[in-house]
Formats: structure tokens, C-alpha cells, sequence
């Protein structure tokens, strides 16, 4: 895939010199034209075709000359550093003026002792008018696991979901309603190849190394403009828009549509975990529901994400989360950073439900 990228940033670059050219070839023939024809006329037209064909001469030399010095300035500024520098980098955030984008699996900017400077940054900028762009590794990917076994059994699992935790809460709590459209949270289904921590037109770039934490490796400071730029720029891109790529709040709730016999009943948003290729939900409409009418006829609509079966709806199977029990009460704890006390697990429609887990769950219906 990094191959295939950096064919297509070199294609790119190729194309965007021979359009350079053509531009060049084209103005130095106008001029030649114009020069020329000055010879054949008088007066007005005579000194208006001598001067704009001088200009264009004096275009074409400027861009020759200047062009490719502004090329090497921005090359003699790539500076190399030996590890991220999240100091620094908050502070560019915290004086950016125009955008900030991130890619990363997960982002110790989030970890203390970074993290309140760095959402304290991102409230200022964004409420300044500064787009943030935040791109981490969706948690229950396959990705997620193939880095896990990569850095020797780190659970990348749980610390993406910590970061998430915290972007929601801080995304859904903090910023004000006309300043959160400007700071976009999302997760992407691929493998990593390389993290990008941007402001304005310059940017911290690295690549994922094996076995190693990649903001503990070698990462390069360089313009957007440049080779380096554009390559990690447009990676960042594609995968922004992926098919597979889902915002935050898609990843943290989803929408149900309810029916109980047929009949509507409404819809409503739940928190949902994936335990063993089953999901469970949160939510006390659902719960307040089988209480009334009994488990039985209700049935949901929703769109899984990542559901191994496609279902026209699912059927429900209330599930009380005991302490003793701990693989859904920490998985929402991990997500969620609390345990409902009862969830709902989903069974796909003409599959029979596989009992209730907790000895007293006959109480709950």
C-alpha cells in the first residue's frame, strides 16, 4: 500500500512539472508571438504588444530563477528529530491559524501529562476558526490486533479506546455547540504506515517501524509543500474518506429503530460493545421496553458496524451485568469509562436467543 502511495505521489509530482512546463512554453510562445508581431504595428498596439511581451519575458525568468530557490529554502528547513515532541507540537496547536490534522493508531497527546494542554489547545484553535482533524486506528480492527502482535503484545485495543473515551467526552462536553462542527474525530480501517501530526503548512512525520512505538522513533519536520508533505498528506486524505471510516460519535452510539409486534416504537441511540462477535447495547429506552411488554415481538433495526451477520432486524436478550461477570461490564468500563447494569444483546432475527447470563436475569422481564 506504501508503495502503491508513493508511485502515485511521484505520478502526481511528474504531472504537476509537465503542466509547469507546458505554462512556461506556452507564455514564452505568447511572447515570442507578441514580440514579433510589435514589429508589423504602430502606435497604440505597437507599444502594447512590446510591453506585455517584455512582462512575459520577465515573467518567465522570475519563475526560472525564484522557483527553484523557494524549492531548496523548504528543503533546507526538513529538520530530523529524534522522537515526537509533544511539547511543541501543542504549542503550534495552541497558535495555529488555519488547520491541524492528526494520524495516528493512538496519541500519547492524550496520556498525561499532555492531555489537558492538549485539548486546552485544540478548544482555543478551533474556537479561533481553525479546522482539527483527528484520525486514529478503529480499536476492534484487524489492524489493531496485527499492531498489538508487532509491538510484543501492547494492547493497542485499550489505549485507543482511552483516547477515544476522552475525545468523546471532551467533544461532547467541553466544546460549544458552533465550535465542535470544526474539530472532526474519526477511525480508520487499515493498516498504519505513517502518522502525521500537522499545523498550518508544516508537520511532524514518521513512518511505523516493527516492534517499536513509532512516536519513539526518528520523525521528520518538514513543509507540506514538499515531497515528504505531499506523500503523507494525501495518505491522510484517502483514508479520511475511506468507506471504512467512521466519525466518533457512529463509533460511540448507534441509532435503533424499535417494534414491538409490527407496531412502532420509536428510536433511540445506544452504547454498544463487540464481545465475541456479538454486540450488546446500552440504552434504558430498550430496557424500559421489555420491561412493559415482555422480550418477546420486539425486534431492532440498526446498522452494525463490523457484523458478521446481516439481518433484517434483531431480536433482544436483556443480559445483567454482574461483577462477577467481567468481560462486558470491562469492555463498556474501557469504552464507556462506566458498567450499565443491564444491556440488551442482539440476536440476529430467526436465530434463537442463547438464554440470559445472570442466575436472577428471570426477575428482569
Amino acid at each position: 500500500m506504501a508503495g502503491t502511495d508513493l508511485f502515485s505521489t511521484m505520478v502526481r509530482s511528474i504531472r504537476r512539472r509537465t503542466r509547469h512546463a507546458v505554462v512556461v512554453a506556452v507564455l514564452a510562445a505568447l511572447s515570442v508571438a507578441m514580440l514579433a508581431g510589435a514589429a508589423a504595428l504602430q502606435g497604440y498596439w505597437y507599444d502594447l504588444s512590446l510591453n506585455v511581451g517584455a512582462s512575459l519575458v520577465l515573467v518567465i525568468a522570475t519563475y526560472l530563477i525564484f522557483n527553484p530557490l523557494f524549492a531548496e529554502l523548504q528543503a533546507a528547513n526538513i529538520r530530523e528529530h529524534h522522537r515526537l515532541d509533544y511539547s511543541r507540537f501543542i504549542h503550534e496547536v495552541e497558535h495555529a491559524h488555519g488547520r491541524v490534522d492528526i494520524l495516528e493508531t493512538w496519541t500519547g497527546l492524550l496520556e498525561p501529562p499532555y492531555l489537558e494542554g492538549f485539548l486546552d489547545a485544540v478548544r482555543h484553535a478551533a474556537g479561533r476558526g481553525v479546522a482539527v482533524k483527528i484520525l486514529l486506528l478503529d480499536p476492534d480492527s484487524n489492524a489493531a490486533v496485527q499492531r498489538t502482535e508487532e509491538l510484543g503484545g501492547h494492547d493497542v485495543r485499550s489505549a485507543i479506546l482511552t483516547n477515544l473515551r476522552d475525545l468523546y467526552s471532551f467533544w461532547r462536553t467541553v466544546l460549544d455547540p458552533e465550535v465542535r462542527r470544526l474539530v472532526d474525530i474519526r477511525v480508520y480501517d487499515a493498516m498504519p504506515s505513517v502518522q502525521l501530526y500537522r499545523w498550518d503548512d508544516k508537520a511532524f512525520i514518521s513512518f511505523y517501524p516493527l516492534g517499536q512505538l513509532a512516536y519513539d522513533t526518528p520523525q521528520i519536520e518538514a513543509f507540506m509543500a514538499t515531497p515528504w508533505g505531499e506523500f503523507v498528506q494525501n495518505r491522510f486524505d484517502e483514508m479520511w474518506a475511506a468507506r471504512d471510516t467512521r466519525r466518533l460519535d457512529a463509533f460511540m452510539t448507534m441509532r435503533m429503530a424499535l417494534s414491538h409486534h409490527g407496531s412502532a416504537l420509536g428510536d433511540c441511540r445506544a452504547d454498544f460493545v463487540l464481545a465475541d462477535g456479538t454486540f450488546y447495547v446500552d440504552t434504558p429506552v430498550l430496557v424500559n421496553h421489555v420491561v412493559k411488554l415482555g422480550r418477546d415481538g420486539i425486534m431492532v433495526r440498526c446498522d452494525l458496524p463490523g457484523a458478521s451477520v446481516t439481518a433484517a432486524g434483531y431480536r433482544v436478550d436483556p443480559v445483567v451485568v454482574e461483577p462477577q461477570r467481567g468481560e462486558i461490564r470491562d469492555l463498556f468500563v474501557l469504552k464507556y469509562g462506566h458498567a450499565p447494569d443491564v444491556v440488551i444483546r442482539l440476536v440476529p432475527d430467526g436465530h434463537a436467543p442463547a438464554g440470559i447470563l445472570a442466575r436472577d436475569a428471570d426477575n428482569l422481564v
